[in-house]
Formats: C-alpha cells, sequence, structure tokens
C-alpha cells in the first residue's frame, strides 16, 4: 500500500600505477514487495535518497572499472520512503577522450561526441550483517555517454576546465546515467552497477573492438563510477563500506579474501560513497482511476471508501481525508538470538499514527540475568521490515527500539535512547543500522 502526505581530496584507493588521482581529477529479476499505483504526466517528483551534490562539480573521485579489474560496484542506502517505480540515477565519471588521452596530455573531444555503453543497474536486498542479500531488481539500459572535454591550455597539464580557470581543472567529467524502473524496491537496499570494459566485467568486450586500436582508444576502458560523501536526501547505513566484485584482490580493503563476486568491501570506503538519486513520482488525482484507488492510503493510513472519496483527498490537497477503513500491518516473532543468548517474542500492530499503535515484546538476555515484558509505544511496517520501540527503563534504564526483518535468513538489531520522543521518532523514520545485529537461530519473524 502507498500511504502518501500531500502535506508534508585524493583518496588512498587501490590503484594501478598507471592511474592518476589528483584532488582536481580523481578518477533480470522480479520485483519484491506490493505494487502501487504511483505517479502520473503532471505528478510531482519527490526525491527519497540523494547524495549527488547540487550543482555538481566537474568531476569527483571515482572508481574505475578497467583499472581496478572490476564487473559491479555499488553502496548501501536507505530511502525516506516507498520507492515504487523509482528514477534512479547514478553520475558516472568519464575520462575517455574521442582521441588522445589524459594521462598523454593531448585529450581532443568534438563538441557532443559520445560513446554507447549498455549499463545495469542492479538493486539487492540488504542480507545479515550488511551482506549481499537476493537481488531485487535489474535492469539493463544502452546509454551514449560522453567523452570528456579536450585539455583546455589553462590547466597546463593536460585537464580540461569546467569554467575556463586553473581552480576548476578536471582529467574526467562528471555525467549522470538515468535508469526507469517498475515496480517497488526495498527501502533499504544495495544498489550497484554493472558493465563491461575491454578486459573485465560479466562479459568482457576483448581486444577485437574497433576502438581498442584507435588513438583515442575505448571510452568505457575510461568510465568510473564518481563518489562523494553524505546524501542529502536519506541515508548510508554502512557508509564506512562498498560492494565490489574485482577479480584483483588488491581492489579489495582487505586484499586476502575472495575475488570474483560481489560482496561486501568493509571499512576503507569512508566518504567515497557512489553518487545516487532515487526519486519517484507523487501520486495525483489520476491514479485514483482504473481501482488505483484501492492501492493508496491518506496520511492517516486509511483506505479510500471509492474513487470519489480518492479524487478528492488529492483536489482539497489533503483537507478532505479518507473515508475507509483503517488500514494496519503487523509483525509477529518467537525467536531465540545468539551471541549474546536472547529471547525475544513479540506482536505488534502498525495503525499508523503512533498513538494508535499497539502490541508487546517479551524479551530475556539470558547471559546478563534481564528479563522484561513491555507494551509498545510505535510500530513502524515498511514492506518486509518492522519497527517497534518502548519503554525499559525500569528494567534496563533506556527506551529500545528494535528492527525486524522477515527476510531469508530472518534478522533482529535493536538501538537504545534515553527518551521516548527520541525512540519513537528513530521507530518511525525506520533508523538504521541497528546498533547490535543478530540473526535467529530458533523461530520465526513474520511481517505482514
Amino acid at each position: 500500500m502507498l500511504r502518501y502526505d500531500i502535506r508534508t581530496g585524493v583518496k588512498k584507493i587501490k590503484t594501478k600505477a598507471f592511474i592518476a588521482l589528483s584532488t582536481l581529477g580523481i578518477g533480470a529479476a522480479g520485483f519484491a514487495g506490493s505494487m502501487a499505483i504511483l505517479g502520473s504526466a503532471n505528478a510531482a517528483t519527490t526525491v527519497v535518497y540523494n547524495s549527488i551534490p547540487n550543482p555538481s562539480a566537474g568531476n569527483y573521485t571515482s572508481e574505475a572499472f578497467e583499472a581496478q579489474s572490476a564487473s559491479e560496484f555499488g553502496g548501501q542506502i536507505h530511502m525516506t520512503g516507498t520507492a515504487t517505480n523509482p528514477t534512479v540515477t547514478v553520475q558516472m565519471s568519464s575520462w575517455g577522450c574521442e582521441s588522445g588521452s589524459w594521462n598523454n596530455h593531448d585529450c581532443v573531444t568534438s563538441t557532443g561526441a559520445t560513446f554507447s555503453e549498455p549499463i545495469t543497474l542492479n538493486v539487492y536486498n540488504v542480507g545479515a550483517n550488511n551482506s549481499v542479500g537476493s537481488l531485487a531488481a535489474s535492469v539493463t539500459q544502452t546509454f551514449q555517454i560522453p567523452y570528456r572535454p579536450s585539455a583546455d591550455s589553462v590547466c597546463g597539464d593536460g585537464r580540461w576546465s569546467s569554467d575556463g580557470t586553473l581552480a576548476n581543472c578536471f582529467n574526467g567529467f562528471a555525467t549522470p546515467v538515468v535508469f526507469n524502473l517498475t515496480g517497488t524496491i526495498p527501502q533499504n537496499a544495495i544498489i550497484a552497477v554493472a558493465y563491461n570494459t575491454t578486459h573485465y566485467g560479466y562479459h568482457p568486450i576483448g581486444e577485437l573492438a574497433t576502438c581498442f586500436s584507435e588513438p583515442g582508444g575505448c571510452g568505457y576502458d575510461s568510465l568510473n563510477v564518481a563518489l562523494t560523501g553524505t546524501p542529502t536526501v536519506g541515508s548510508q547505513p554502512a557508509p564506512n563500506d562498498a560492494y565490489l566484485n574485482s577479480s584483483w584482490a588488491g581492489a579489495y580493503c582487505v586484499s586476502n579474501q575472495s575475488t570474483g563476486t560481489f560482496r561486501l568491501d568493509a571499512n576503507c570506503w569512508t566518504g567515497f560513497q557512489p553518487n545516487i538519486k532515487v526519486e519517484v513520482n507523487a501520486p495525483g488525482k489520476d491514479d485514483c482511476k482504473n481501482n488505483g484507488w484501492k492501492t493508496m492510503l491518506d496520511v492517516n493510513n486509511r483506505h479510500f471508501k471509492n474513487q470519489g472519496d480518492c479524487v478528492s483527498y488529492f483536489a482539497t490537497n489533503g483537507r478532505n481525508t479518507a473515508a475507509g477503513s483503517l488500514a494496519s500491518h503487523s509483525a509477529t516473532g518467537n525467536v531465540v538470538l545468539s551471541n549474546p543468548s536472547q529471547t525475544l517474542s513479540f506482536s505488534a500492530v502498525d495503525n499508523g499514527a503512533s498513538s494508535s499503535d499497539t502490541g508487546n515484546v517479551s524479551y530475556s538476555n539470558l547471559d546478563a540475568a534481564v528479563s522484561y515484558t513491555a507494551n509498545l509505544t510505535c510500530v513502524n511496517v515498511v514492506g518486509n521490515t518492522a519497527y517497534f520501540a518502548y519503554d525499559a527503563t525500569s528494567s534496563v534504564g533506556v527506551w529500545v527500539i528494535w528492527k525486524v526483518v522477515d527476510g531469508s535468513p530472518d534478522a533482529a538489531g535493536f538501538t537504545t535512547t534515553a527518551n521516548g520522543t527520541d525512540a519513537n521518532a528513530l521507530c518511525e523514520t525506520g533508523f538504521v543500522p541497528p546498533v547490535y545485529n543478530f540473526t535467529p537461530t530458533i523461530g520465526d519473524i513474520v511481517v505482514q
């Protein structure tokens, strides 16, 4: 169901010797989740995640595929809301020249020159301990990627200038690619791109391509993924980590682990996450047609009674709220967790506003000899994930907020705070990541 409120530098990185980095030129599956009618030709766009700077600089630090022997690269994101039929923009960094090269300082590119490159966008569920989960969505589109501009004499070293000054000289050229998806993707997801170069990728193109013997080489061999730091919308659950598939051990944070599979690469990517934006079309009254009203909820988490009720809601900018029944989502579980040994039993119902949510929890930490029961003060169900909060100050001195996931495998984790206001806020916004994460060893979690 769609619930809609109308009102509301240089990286010390793994690089091969011939890649020079500088502070000015750094270098199909089905969808998971419920379907919802979203958007129309005149609908507004809502950004649910964005780490692409605005305005954009001429270029950014980037992760190279050919130079890093890579096939796929991405990062974990947490969106501020449901992403149904989203548009996903990934900012790339193009270092290729129509003739010459950036590293020989003789780059020449005619105005508007591009090369063609198919790029795949993969969306994964997040597995236990931030591992790569199941593939939730995948789409491949072919893009006309611009070559970087010609060398500018003001730079003096083969770089191009975005404004004719030395202060803004770059080796690469930041350029976006935009993917159009159909369906609902996980609110907490791993977003990755995959493409082929001469020697790398899931299906390397090889050296027989015409461009390989041309003066400028193949543009895709100098195509990278642009990287920056903190997002302006949404959050990064694993800001120190990235996700990478490379055949070269030196491309990873720790070089003595597996290569050749798309996996978590932990603890050396702080401030260097892929530049990604996810946006959705906000629904309007036209989306009430063709039974669309049956798939949407108003801001109070109520169903629409009929098409007219839905149209009235949008036509009055939300003043005429839905007249249908209150929708609810629930989460239940009775599980055993390890390290430390714990039991968690809960029944939680999300009725919209926190004041209407109901449920209870029983918890025991057998290693610490802690045991208590409590009533829930907030429940927030998003897809296969539920968050719930409660007051445990009389037992352990803090408020507790759990995040539980109905997946393969199930997962549970919690964080704490000193007061109820903060606890309920973390519950309603869908905090990430939990401070403590566990995989149930016995029992089951059901979120619906």
